[in-house]
């Protein structure tokens, strides 16, 4: 069954994960789907499984960090909740997930996804990659768009939806 963000957005087992930021937990009554919006130019990284997963929203830069130094910050954060996760039994056969921005037909922050990937790489983790176009300043932006949720039941393959279409 297809869901939308709209549909998950005020329910109880529903997180946000704001930008900047990384979440993770057990498939749970409590915890069905991990989400983000607003990415527009931010990058996505997920990790999951049938018994849990990881969300960062990453962000170009921030007025504190450049670039590069948030991609380490958070993909260090990830490698954390990953590790505290495998040794909790969350992630015996883990997927990642890089969704990446495109302006004007080309990855956006193409050293940001390859520092992901060599994360991914380091960890023994299977990478599917997606991507999603930046919208113009004052370009309409359907609901919906320019996000990632990730539906989850233990014991379930976990679906992901970017910008309310199934990601296969």
């Amino acid at each position: 069954m297809a869901v939308t963000l709209q549909q998950i957005r005020h329910r109880s087992d529903t997180f946000f994960v704001p930008m900047n930021e990384v979440r993770s937990g057990p498939w749970s009554a409590g915890l069905q789907f991990l989400a983000t919006e607003g990415l527009n130019g931010c990058t996505a990284v997920a990790v999951m499984s049938e018994y849990g997963a990881i969300l960062a929203h990453i962000a170009p830069r921030t007025s504190t960090r450049t670039g590069d130094q948030d991609v380490r910050d958070l993909m260090a954060e990830v490698v954390c909740h990953f590790g505290m996760g495998r040794a909790a039994g969350l992630f015996p056969d883990a997927t990642g997930i890089v969704l990446a921005a495109v302006h004007e037909n080309e990855v956006a922050l193409s050293d940001t996804v390859r520092v992901i990937k060599a994360v991914f790489e380091r960890l023994g983790v299977p990478v599917r990659f997606g991507t999603y176009r930046v919208r113009g300043q004052g370009e309409m932006r359907a609901r919906g768009e320019t996000s990632i949720f990730i539906h989850g039941r233990s014991g379930m393959t976990p679906q992901t939806y970017v910008n309310d279409i199934g990601m296969h």
